[in-house]
C-alpha cells in the first residue's frame, strides 16, 4: 500500500506543498481524471482537493480566469475557498457542507454536498434534526455543458468551465415528502453519499442513504425518481436500504450497496432498477462477510470489491 495524498496530521491544510505533507479531514470520496489525478471530498473539511499525480505541471479550469490554478508534481491544493456565494459561481469562490461522493466525467465532477441543503428536517435537535443535501456539478472542462440546474425556467442550463452549480436538492419543504415525479428545486436528499453516472443516457444516480433510496436526476428533464428496492424489514425501519454506494459495471448494470441491510444490490439486467416491487434487483451478498459496507467498485479483473467500513481487514472480494 501506498500514501499519496494526507500526513495523518491535523489541520492547516499545507496548500502547495507536497501532497504527502498535507493534511486531510476525514476525506469521504475520491476519483481520478481522465489524466491520472485524483480529486478528494475532504468532507469534514468542507473542502474540494486536487493533487497532481503526474510528473508535469498542471493547470486545472485553465479556461476559467477566476477558478484557473497551476499545480506543480506531486503537489495538493484546496479547489473551493468556501465563500457563502450563491449559484451558479466559479467553483474557487464556492462553500461546501460535507461534500462525499465524487465522480468524475469526460463533462465534469459530480458531488453530493450532503449538509449544503436549504431545509432541517425534525423538530428536534442533534440527530432528530437533520440538514437536507445538494447534488452539484463543476464544470471541469474547457467548453459550456449543458446539465440541469434548479430554480431555472428551462430544465438545462449552459455552465461554464470552473463553474459549480446545484441540479438537484433545493426543496425547502421540512415535510418528509422526498419530491418524486418533481425538478431539482422540489426534491430533498437526506444524508446522499454517493453519485453515478449511467454510462449511455447520462442520468445521475444518487445514494440517498437518509431517505432509503436510490434516486435517478433525468439529465434531458431533470426530474427526479427513485428505483424500487427488495424488501427487508428491519428495526428500526430507516436501516432498511440505507444506500451508501453505487457504481456500473462493465455489463451496465447498477450495483448498491446497502450499509443498514448489509447487502450487495446489482441489476438483473441493465435498467431493470425500474422494475416495480424490487424485482430488478439480485442480492448478490448479505451478512456474513459484510460489516458496515460503505462502497464498491469493479476492478480490472472484473471482481467486486467492497468497503468493509466496520472490518479493520482488508477490503471484501
Amino acid at each position: 500500500i501506498k500514501t499519496i495524498a494526507g500526513a495523518g496530521l491535523n489541520p492547516p491544510f499545507f496548500d502547495g506543498g507536497l501532497a504527502t505533507s498535507g493534511s486531510l479531514n476525514q476525506p469521504q470520496g475520491v476519483t481520478m481524471d481522465s489524466d491520472g489525478n485524483i480529486w478528494i471530498a475532504d468532507t469534514n473539511s468542507n473542502k474540494l482537493r486536487f493533487v497532481n499525480l503526474s510528473t508535469r505541471p498542471k493547470t486545472i479550469f485553465a479556461a476559467s480566469t477566476t477558478s484557473s490554478r497551476l499545480v506543480q508534481p506531486g503537489m495538493i491544493i484546496t479547489v473551493n475557498d468556501s465563500l457563502p456565494q450563491s449559484d451558479p459561481t466559479q467553483v474557487a469562490n464556492a462553500f461546501f457542507s460535507n461534500p462525499t461522493g465524487l465522480q468524475m466525467t469526460s463533462e465534469g465532477l459530480f458531488f453530493a454536498d450532503t449538509m449544503r441543503g436549504p431545509a432541517t428536517i425534525g423538530t428536534g435537535s442533534g440527530s432528530d434534526s437533520r440538514r437536507t443535501g445538494l447534488i452539484r456539478y463543476i464544470n471541469t472542462t474547457s467548453q459550456a455543458v449543458l446539465m440541469p440546474i434548479i430554480g431555472e425556467e428551462s430544465s438545462v442550463r449552459s455552465v461554464l468551465p470552473g463553474e459549480v452549480i446545484t441540479i438537484s436538492g433545493g426543496s425547502t419543504d421540512s415535510s418528509p415528502a422526498v419530491g418524486d415525479g418533481a425538478r431539482g428545486e422540489f426534491v430533498k436528499y437526506l444524508a446522499p453519499t454517493d453519485i453515478a453516472i449511467h454510462p449511455t443516457n447520462r442520468n445521475i444516480y444518487v445514494a440517498d442513504a437518509g431517505n432509503s433510496r436510490i434516486r435517478v436526476i433525468n439529465r434531458t428533464t431533470g426530474i427526479t425518481s427513485s428505483l424500487s428496492l427488495p424488501v427487508l424489514n428491519l428495526t428500526p425501519p430507516e436501516v432498511s436500504n440505507q444506500i451508501t454506494g453505487l457504481t456500473f459495471d462493465a455489463a451496465g448494470r447498477l450495483l448498491a450497496v446497502d450499509a443498514g441491510g448489509k447487502r450487495i444490490l446489482r441489476e438483473k439486467s441493465p435498467g431493470s432498477g425500474s422494475t416495480a416491487n424490487g424485482a430488478g434487483f439480485d442480492i448478490l451478498l448479505s451478512g456474513g462477510l459484510l460489516n458496515r459496507p460503505r462502497d464498491i467498485v469493479e476492478g480490472a479483473d472484473g471482481a467486486y470489491y467492497i468497503i468493509n467500513a466496520g472490518d479493520p481487514g482488508a477490503p471484501t472480494q
